[in-house]
């Protein structure tokens, strides 16, 4: 086999490129002998493509002879996958594929019978911590719901017990992971699992934040990343910490979307426009359509205009981008002016002639977000500024930076007369 061979091979596969794939399958045979062979990160093959969904190709290696239980030097492969992923179809792709599982897969995925099979056989997993590059992660943590970490409880693992990574207990990897699990936080506090302001204030669990909050009114101030929220350093910096930031309880709140809890926390002088995370709470009203909250924030003199430290965009821009129209209306009546980006999508046809009218150029959009202004007016689908903007040269074809252009955006909302107008 050649080294040019093997070097195509890793780029198909990086690619996700089946057809590709198969045909160097075909071309080269010590390919095939050496299928499971670390490629890329030190990781075979079918643990690439796995970890990237791509499932026909996966079930090319697989039917080349690949393992679906391969690892590498320094990989968990694809068990390690089944442990991380957020995706059912991922997780259920794996398990129907033969890949080993283990407690910590089954609690992930929520299958009690096989889980609850493996804890009588040997009750100690329930105590038995898988360890990664990243940390020593327990049984507990990886709980889908309150009826698996019921299971694990009743068999003898500790309920407060941390991860040595990143020093969170399973309540506060429940609030803070992609896949939130609020259920399991609420029950592992209500089981006598320790709780604190920022837990409190994510799960809505207003009376225990107002507790909490009285037995210490300085901790409506409170950030994530210090004492006495983060008890003790964690090698990977604590779980609150790598996933929010130095977020506040406010911060929290919001992101999580708990308007009662926001409510208490400002009544306690929580400061609206704390900032630390990049993101301010009004940020996480828009981007989450959540208007009673965006009214009860601006209320209590949230800023509307500021921007935030990732992306350099306002609450509205937030609200613009995840196309929640009601609460893009609200901020842009809170706004002095708007941007040609901010009026193309509310529909002010004025603003965006004045804007134009001063500096053409503008309907071309800025040199760090081309044709953003045309995609805008057509997600809020005005017509009229549609046609201003083509008028003036904004390009049709330029794409968003998830591929999208314009007549795309026009197509899945159903935006007809727009979709027009773009085909010409």
């Amino acid at each position: 086999m050649s080294d040019q061979a093997r070097l195509n091979f890793i780029a198909a596969v990086r690619a996700g490129e089946t057809a590709e794939v198969a045909a160097l399958l075909r071309r080269a045979p010590g390919l095939v002998a050496e299928i499971d062979a670390p490629i890329v990160g030190e990781e075979p093959a079918v643990v690439v493509a796995g970890r990237a969904e791509h499932y026909d190709l996966v079930d090319l290696l697989l039917s080349a002879g690949a393992d679906i239980n391969a690892v590498g030097p320094n990989s968990d492969g694809l068990r390690g996958v089944l442990h991380s992923s957020f995706s059912d179809r991922q997780a259920g792709f794996l398990i129907e594929r033969g890949i080993a599982l283990d407690a910590h897969g089954a609690a992930r995925w929520a299958l009690s019978d096989r889980l609850a099979q493996m804890l009588t056989t040997d009750p100690d997993l329930a105590r038995r911590p898988y360890v990664n590059r990243y940390s020593a992660m327990p049984l507990l943590h990886q709980a889908r719901s309150p009826e698996i970490a019921a299971l694990i409880l009743a068999h003898g693992a500790e309920i407060d017990v941390r991860d040595t990574g990143f020093g969170g207990t399973a309540a506060q990897w429940g609030l803070v992971e992609i896949s939130f699990r609020p259920g399991l936080s609420r029950y592992l506090i209500e089981q006598g699992g320790a709780g604190d302001v920022i837990l409190y204030a994510g799960l809505g669990m207003t009376d225990r934040l107002s507790a909490e909050l009285n037995r210490d009114p300085s901790l409506v101030h409170a950030k994530t990343g210090l004492p006495p929220l983060v008890p003790a350093p964690a090698p990977r910096g604590h779980i609150y910490t790598f996933m929010l930031g130095d977020a506040t309880p406010l911060v929290v709140a919001a992101y999580r979307r708990q308007p009662e809890a926001c409510a208490l926390l400002l009544a306690r002088g929580a400061e609206v426009n704390a900032q630390e995370t990049g993101f301010t709470p009004l940020h996480w009203a828009a981007a989450f359509g959540q208007e009673s909250l965006a009214r009860l924030l601006i209320a209590n003199g949230a800023d509307p205009s500021i921007k935030d430290n990732n992306f350099q965009a306002t609450a509205l821009g937030w609200a613009i981008h995840n196309d929640q129209a009601g609460i893009a209306k609200l901020l842009a009546e809170s706004l002095p002016e708007l941007s040609l980006y901010e009026a193309a999508y509310c529909g002010r046809l004025e603003r965006v002639k004045a804007l134009i009218d001063a500096d053409p150029s503008t309907a071309l959009g800025p040199a760090e977000y081309p044709g953003g202004a045309l995609r805008a007016a057509t997600l809020g689908n005005h017509l009229e500024i549609v046609r201003l903007l083509l008028t003036h040269g904004a390009d049709p074809s330029l794409q968003s930076q998830d591929g999208r252009t314009a007549l795309a955006i026009a197509e899945e909302k159903g935006h007809g007369e727009i979709a027009a107008l773009l085909r010409g």
